[in-house]
């Protein structure tokens, strides 16, 4: 499995970095063989300055030539890491764009119920924190193990010239350590891991401590030293998972070092011998030695890049699963697709025996609910908080699909039309809308960017929403950025917000007009202005108000009343009232709360 993996990161790289390929395979080579040749250079150079201080014969001509290509090779290797270097550092911005932007994009895009499940914000949280360095480093570790074999092959051969002995008594403390470094390699990855949750629990008090909007409530009910605590402690408790890891690796390369220096010994008694017995040169023995370390070094060299490469290559893994999320086969949406010409008779918006559970939720928020809206009929939904309101609208949206049931739009069941296809017809203002840190203008195209342009539109919908009389009182009206987060823009009330997200939904302009308690922050008055430009607003079109305020739900044709997520009652104002249960009930215990101008709102009819 992860071979396909390191296969897929092969050929984003190739078709993304080929001169960064080229780059680094060169410079693995010449790094590679770099070792040998100074080695060489040391050993002829001490030679021969020892043959001097000898002979004292004035010959200082190979001695130059020596230093001449020791200073040649530097700048050569210098020049060519500093090229490197600045390729490696180019190719790393272009690849994180392009790494980011396809996670984002992918997050985005993900159906909406992994959004409630908090292990995907965990995966998202370990595969953003370090997406290129992490993307590369296999491909990285893989050319660190090939040079580091060039330095220890290279090194061994020199030693082998002289003495087989001496390359098995630089072999022998490194063996081992392979295996201990593949097993530390697999530990820092599930540190990293189990620290997902952790680092995303830090980051948001983090957010909250720092800001505006939660820092007022903060403040006010004394927080900080709670929220700093609570970061505090998840902090602490990673730092001492990962010192807890260094810790381990730094007594196993300590060891390591000590045993290494043990053999050195051993094999520094075996050079002595030779330089006995056959009269080694005191260059040969001072390269011998280097030799001898640089072995041990090259070798655990590999042994780290291995440990390396399997940890990254199961960042890899996990970046490529979180790519793969929501492809498998929906079983029940493709037997929708086959059977989709099948079309029911009623056109409009026909929900047939939907029932819904949330992830991971027994509790079933929606029960067997059918009902049918037709085309430009003005339907309320209405009942208590938690009813199953505004999962009706989720579910219609394709936000979810149900665990049992069918919902249908033109006689077209809803999961076998295109996502993008839908989303075109339906205009949604949500109680929980956006506040974007951008111009005025920008909060209200955002709700259809292909007519960004059009300024009647814009201005249109501005007037009947009342966010027209904000911009008039804006400094660069409705260019004025709005909050303090990215510009210094200007402040609005939540009233005002909430005139903004309204305008940015009917920017939409879709043939079905859902709306989610969209004036709850409105004064009466401006909620009854709204309202009564309502009735021109949904000419030609489907309305669906979600409620819980009964004096709104009067201007519907119809009102859907929803108690534990069942409908129990359906008819008109008038109806329901005479039939004197629950949506009686509702009305008359918000009844007091009703203003004589309340009382005039004009029923939508087209």
């Amino acid at each position: 499995m992860e071979k396909r993996y390191l296969l897929l990161a092969l050929r984003v790289v190739w078709q993304k970095g080929k001169l960064w390929l080229f780059s680094i395979g060169l410079f693995t080579i010449l790094t590679g063989i770099q070792p040998l040749l100074l080695l060489w250079l040391t050993k002829e150079l001490i030679n021969e300055i020892t043959r001097l201080i000898s002979s004292a014969d004035g010959k200082y001509d190979t001695a130059m030539n020596l230093l001449l290509f020791q200073f040649l090779l530097v700048i050569l290797y210098s020049l060519a890491a500093k090229g490197h270097d600045y390729i490696n550092q180019r190719f790393e911005i272009t690849l994180d764009h392009y790494l980011q932007k396809l996670i984002l994009a992918k997050s985005s895009s993900l159906p909406y119920r992994f959004m409630e499940d908090p292990e995907i914000h965990n995966h998202l949280q370990r595969i953003m924190g370090s997406s290129s360095a992490s993307f590369l480093a296999p491909i990285r570790n893989a050319m660190g193990i090939g040079r580091s074999v060039l330095h220890s092959l290279s090194y061994m051969g020199f030693l082998f010239a002289f003495h087989w002995s001496l390359v098995l008594v630089a072999l022998l403390p490194t063996f081992f350590l392979f295996r201990l470094q593949i097993k530390l390699g697999s530990e820092s990855f599930q540190v990293h891991y189990r620290q997902a949750h952790a680092a995303r629990e830090t980051r948001y008090i983090s957010g909250l401590l720092t800001d505006k909007q939660s820092g007022k409530e903060i403040r006010l009910f004394g927080l900080t030293d709670v929220l700093l605590n609570r970061w505090s402690k998840q902090f602490m408790k990673s730092s001492k998972e990962v010192l807890a890891l260094l810790k381990k690796r730094s007594l196993l390369e300590a060891f390591m070092e000590g045993l290494s220096a043990l053999f050195y010994i051993f094999a520094a008694l075996i050079m002595i011998w030779l330089a006995v017995s056959s009269k080694l040169k005191i260059g040969d023995f001072v390269s011998l030695s280097q030799a001898v370390q640089g072995v041990q070094v090259a070798i655990q060299q590999v042994s780290q890049e291995i440990s390396h490469f399997y940890e990254q290559r199961l960042y890899l893994r996990d970046f490529y699963r979180f790519m793969e999320l929501g492809e498998e086969q929906d079983n029940r949406k493709f037997a929708v697709q086959q059977s989709s010409a099948q079309q029911i008779a009623q056109q409009g918006i026909v929900f047939a025996n939907v029932s819904f559970s949330y992830p991971n939720s027994d509790k079933e928020a929606l029960k067997q609910v059918s009902f049918q809206i037709k085309p430009n009929e003005k339907v309320a939904i209405v009942g208590e908080n938690g009813s199953g309101k505004t999962t009706i609208v989720k579910c219609l949206l394709g936000l979810y699909q149900p665990d049992h049931g069918h919902i249908y739009y033109n006689g077209q069941d809803i999961s076998a039309i295109n996502h993008e296809e839908l989303k075109k017809d339906f205009t949604v203002i949500f109680q929980d809308f956006m506040r974007y840190q951008f111009t005025l203008r920008d909060n209200i195209v955002f709700g259809n960017i292909s007519e960004e342009d059009n300024w009647n539109r814009l201005e249109t919908v501005a007037k009947e929403s009342g966010v027209d009389q904000i911009a008039g009182k804006l400094p660069d009206g409705y260019n004025t950025f709005l909050g303090k987060m990215l510009y210094d823009g200007e402040d609005l009330s939540g009233g005002q917000w909430q005139k903004i997200a309204l305008a940015r939904g009917l920017f939409r302009n879709g043939k079905v007009i859902v709306l989610d308690e969209p004036t709850a922050a409105l004064d009466p008055k401006t909620e009854l202005e709204i309202f009564q430009n309502f009735e021109s607003l949904t000419m030609g079109k489907t309305a669906i108000y979600i409620s819980h305020r009964m004096a709104a739900a009067r201007m519907a044709d119809r009102i859907i009343v929803l108690k534990e997520g069942e409908i129990i009652e359906m008819g008109s104002h008038q109806e329901l009232m005479d039939l004197g249960k629950e949506y009686y009930s509702m009305y008359q215990s918000q009844a007091q709360w009703f203003s004589e101008e309340s009382r005039e709102v004009v029923a939508w009819r087209s």
